[in-house]
């Protein structure tokens, strides 16, 4: 009997408690005023603040992934014309970032990827780099978010971005959208196997084009305002070697890139050698004079 009579007393008690709990709740004033629902203006602004702080790239530019580009280098100067021509376009190629890894130990994914990397297909007309596991997804988004951040920096003409070689996997299609932008489209140009499952993942929702049928593009503008006030780093942080004039013995590519940056030009186009960049500053120097 005396335990029946405890149980019901600290049932009591832990009833006692919820009670206030809920009247706490029911007078706290946070809670009144919390939003539990949202007109349909409300909800499209609270997507669109999420689509904010969600996206790196919220200024218009556009994203074009070209898969199978891999040993295509006539497509790959098509594909660019076609988006406007490479002053406003910028071109990165999965294949580069991750040798650039590879060569480099003390890079970001440096070590990780030399450990699990299987081998290398030359002969691959994709992403030519095959691991022994798989790797966490991410880790190539985010080579491709940081070239392209890179690339914009270095020169704010451009707009459109031309992705070669990626993604390599659905999880990395799925990471840039969740975290750098919205997907243009996914270009194929004849090359691609019958059967894929990246290409079936986009054509799901009706982004697969073939470069024959992507029209040809005038350079975009965008505007970059809202992308200044937020930049999270200045300039020199990012690209602190063209702050400041070179020395007078610096390398002539050096001095070339400071120009370039001057006069607003990119200081270094894709496939561009040190002599390519050098050459077109003296023609665009000839051209003004």
């Amino acid at each position: 009997m005396r335990w029946f009579v405890l149980v019901a007393i600290f049932g009591t008690a832990v009833f006692v408690k919820i009670a206030h709990r809920i009247r706490d709740d029911e007078n706290n004033t946070s809670f009144k005023n919390k939003t539990v629902s949202y007109s349909e203006e409300e909800w499209q602004d609270h997507v669109e603040e999420m689509r904010r702080k969600r996206f790196q790239f919220r200024s218009g530019e556009e994203f074009y992934l070209f898969p199978f580009a891999s040993n295509s280098k006539d497509k790959t100067k098509r594909l660019v014309t076609k988006l406007g021509g490479e002053e406003t376009v910028g071109v990165i190629d999965l294949n580069d970032l991750i040798k650039e890894q590879l060569e480099d130990p003390s890079s970001r994914y440096g070590t990780l990827l030399s450990e699990t990397l299987d081998k290398e297909d030359e002969g691959s007309n994709t992403c030519r780099y095959i691991f022994t596991y798989v790797l966490a997804p991410g880790v190539f988004t985010q080579l491709v978010k940081d070239r392209a951040l890179k690339l914009r920096e270095e020169n704010p003409k451009i707009t459109r971005f031309a992705i070669l070689n990626y993604p390599n996997t659905i999880p990395e299609a799925v990471k840039f959208e969740q975290k750098v932008a919205t997907v243009s489209k996914l270009v194929v140009a004849g090359k691609e196997p019958k059967e894929n499952n990246i290409i079936d993942y986009f054509s799901t929702v009706d982004k697969v084009i073939n470069i024959d049928k992507l029209p040809k593009m005038e350079p975009k503008v965008v505007d970059r305002s809202e992308y200044v006030k937020s930049k999270p780093a200045s300039k020199a942080a990012l690209s602190p070697a063209l702050e400041q004039p070179p020395a007078d013995d610096a390398p002539m590519i050096k001095k070339a890139q400071y120009r370039l940056r001057e006069i607003g030009e990119p200081i270094r186009r894709y496939g561009e050698t040190d002599r390519d960049v050098i050459e077109r500053l003296s023609k665009l120097t000839k051209d003004q004079n």
